[in-house]
């Protein structure tokens, strides 16, 4: 996810949605999935902490994050990110850095001139 600057800087002048209905509306359906704890979206986890989504908090300012595309007021989130993702991208880091780990230990046998690329 993108930093709340960045965000703000690209961002489109003009309120996302036209009242706090349309918002609700919206946000119950993209960012908390439709009630479903399977397809929230993990970037508004913080929320609760002061942090969450800076395209949340770049929209109260009265622009549109590039994010969010589509017609207004019905937007798709490009950078919605659920909870079988988030995992995925765990499980993919977690794999790397195994897989880094296990080549560290097996390369330092050989003196670095003997290994050919």
């Amino acid at each position: 996810m993108r930093s709340y600057k960045e965000i703000e800087q690209d961002a489109r002048p003009g309120r996302a949605f036209s009242n706090s209905t349309d918002w609700e509306i919206w946000s119950y359906n993209v960012c908390l999935g439709c009630g479903n704890a399977d397809r929230r979206c993990v970037n508004d986890d913080g929320v609760d902490q002061g942090d969450g989504c800076p395209l949340i908090l770049v929209s109260l300012g009265d622009m549109t994050p590039a994010e969010w595309v589509g017609p207004h007021g019905r937007y798709r989130c490009a950078a919605k990110t659920t909870v079988a993702q988030a995992k995925r991208a765990a499980r993919e880091v977690a794999k790397a850095e195994e897989k880094s780990a296990l080549e560290a230990e097996h390369y330092s046998m050989f003196d670095q001139g003997e290994v050919q690329p």
